[in-house]
């Protein structure tokens, strides 16, 4: 039998307000203990920055164990837009500035900047391929949904686009397979997947 690799990306994403610290209590803090008992196991994983900054204020904790996953080399962080507006339907001038805030942020607080784009809600324009390259990215997630719509034989293939010589590398963030792991896990059925 052939082995599969798959990456898996954690999202934690929470408004910076009073109940960052019941999202950390209730998931974050938790999830990553367990992944901290782990260590030979790599994750990838991403955290906004109005997280970041409610989670210094209400629950330090979570902070520490990604800095000490990021220093392990167990955790890859992966960027993205400081407060998660949708890209698609923001102003590139805001996206560009969002951006280079929240990379701004992980370098702060985890001394990484990293060159994978998480595209909050992965919806895509062409308008931002220079605007990631601006911001320090080579790298985006694209939903298998759209790579179909845009024409692509092999929606499950990695993808190579470009604007104005910046070239950008597009992976199928597959809909299909994050659908059932996620029922896997949130109903302990595991045959689907």
């Amino acid at each position: 039998m052939n082995q599969l690799r798959i990456a898996l990306l954690f999202h934690f994403n929470q408004n910076l307000n009073q109940f960052s610290h019941l999202a950390s209590q209730a998931c974050y803090k938790g999830l990553l203990q367990v992944l901290r008992r782990h260590t030979r196991l790599p994750f990838v994983i991403h955290i906004s920055g109005t997280l970041i900054h409610a989670l210094q204020w209400c629950d330090p904790e979570p902070l520490q164990l990604l800095a000490d996953g990021v220093n392990a080399g167990q955790f890859t962080l992966v960027g993205s837009t400081y407060a998660q507006n949708v890209a698609y339907a923001s102003d590139d001038w805001d996206n560009l500035l969002q951006m280079m805030l929240h990379r701004e942020v992980l370098q702060r607080n985890f001394g990484v900047s990293p060159t994978l784009f998480w595209n909050p809600e992965r919806c895509w324009r062409a308008s931002l391929a220079p605007v990631l390259a601006a911001s320090g990215y080579s790298q985006t997630l694209i939903e298998s949904d759209f790579l179909r719509a845009a024409g692509c034989a092999q929606p499950h293939a990695v993808w190579q686009t470009g604007q104005d010589g910046r070239n950008l590398t597009l992976f199928n963030d597959d809909q299909p397979l994050k659908n059932v792991i996620n029922y896997a896990i949130w109903t302990g059925r595991t045959a689907r997947a």
